[in-house]
């Protein structure tokens, strides 16, 4: 699936959760990159070129907490969560703990495209009240 078919897919998703398309869309627009609420996170999705020539990565992606001080603990905590969540994973870019799940554009359907997005969006906004309250950090949604 190319970069303009699997923009239409995203859009087409976005527009099902009653949401205008061009109000989503962040610049600068690359190949594809949105943005919404979903409770009190702000998901992200962005079609990016892949590790191999010609490859697009479909990316949902959340920012929860603003990394400050000793992130020792919670790091571990998050690695250990990874080993039993299901549909996303922790990681950490430009100073956030995010909540993210990738996937290959060839073959994505709609129905797949709606659970990555849905998956991150409920941990996401599970997970930023959890571990800000157990580790002191400021929520990226009270930013």
């Amino acid at each position: 699936m190319n970069a303009k078919e699997t923009a239409a897919l995203v859009e087409a998703q976005l527009t099902e959760y009653g949401l205008d398309p061009a109000d989503s869309r962040i610049e600068p627009f690359r190949l594809g990159h949105w943005a919404f609420s979903a409770g009190s996170a702000e998901v992200q999705i962005v079609i990016e070129e892949g590790p191999t020539e010609g490859e697009l990565i479909l990316e949902a992606r959340s920012p929860i907490l603003v990394l400050s001080g000793d992130t020792g603990r919670l790091f571990a905590h998050v690695l250990e969560l990874n080993a039993t969540i299901v549909g996303g994973a922790f990681s950490v870019a430009n100073g956030m703990l995010e909540v993210r799940a990738n996937r290959r554009t060839d073959g994505l359907s709609q129905d797949e495209l709606h659970q990555l997005v849905m998956d991150v969006a409920a941990l996401a906004d599970h997970y930023d009240d959890e571990l800000s309250g157990k580790f002191g950090m400021r929520r990226e949604a009270d930013l």
